[in-house]
């Protein structure tokens, strides 16, 4: 029983270092998605996210969402400039 709980608290101590671990390099962490997600890989180009929970019923909904985050970045851009 005291074995148990030793690699019990070794095995959570472990995560706990390996998480922080993770953590210092620089990433977007979005629940669930790879590290490379959401990183623009060329500045020329303009990427819109959208994001809605569902399925594939759900498309179009993540799509105007993507429109509204493009449209969003665009007048910023534009507010930017003027």
């Amino acid at each position: 029983m005291l074995a148990a709980i030793a690699l019990k608290l070794i095995t959570s101590l472990t995560g706990f270092l390996f998480e922080g671990y993770l953590d210092t390099f620089k990433y977007n962490k979005i629940d669930g998605a790879p590290s490379w997600y959401g990183n623009s890989s060329q500045s020329d180009q303009l990427a819109g996210y959208g994001y809605y929970k569902g399925d594939i019923n759900t498309i179009i909904l993540a799509q105007n969402n993507c429109r509204r985050d493009l449209e969003n970045k665009i007048s910023k851009g534009l507010e930017i400039v003027i």
